[in-house]
């Protein structure tokens, strides 16, 4: 069922999102590994593709892949989990050939390691002596479980 919309620039015909919903057609880009197209409901109760994912690598692995942009020429802001700076940063993903460490959202990527994160602090600094964690003065913190180390 379609609508006219009057404005000073013109005529429009529009879509009602509640009395139509266009066929969902399958995206041209192949979805990451493991995962696959599946038709989900979108705000407005329409079918669409949505890419679903069913990881196999735990997190505390994907959280150590390299970031992985892909081949393809799409411009997509994912995040991912960076080793080196112990954080989720952003990158340009192309759209295919990425790998897990890729995250629709900084809270995903948060929330998927954080965690290593956290292991990662702990264990570098129970690894120090005593004279050493005296020496540094060291305090970690981390919002999730609220745990302080000098």
């Amino acid at each position: 069922m379609f609508g006219v919309k009057y404005s000073w620039f013109g005529i429009f015909l529009f879509t009602l999102t509640h009395a139509y919903c266009p066929k969902p057609t399958l995206p041209e880009i192949d979805p990451r590994p493991t995962c696959s197209w599946k038709i989900r409901k979108d705000k407005h109760g329409c079918e669409e593709y949505k890419e679903v994912c069913n990881p196999t690598v735990p997190s505390s692995k994907i959280c150590l892949m390299d970031k992985k942009p892909g081949r393809c020429r799409g411009h997509i802001v994912r995040y991912y989990y960076d080793e080196k700076s112990g954080k989720c940063e952003q990158f340009i993903y192309g759209g295919c050939d990425g790998n897990h460490n890729n995250f629709e959202t900084l809270k995903q990527c948060r929330e998927a390691c954080g965690l290593v994160s956290h292991i990662r602090m702990i264990s570098a600094y129970t690894n120090l002596t005593e004279v050493e964690r005296k020496k540094r003065e060291m305090i970690y913190w981390t919002p999730k479980n609220k745990v302080y180390f000098k």
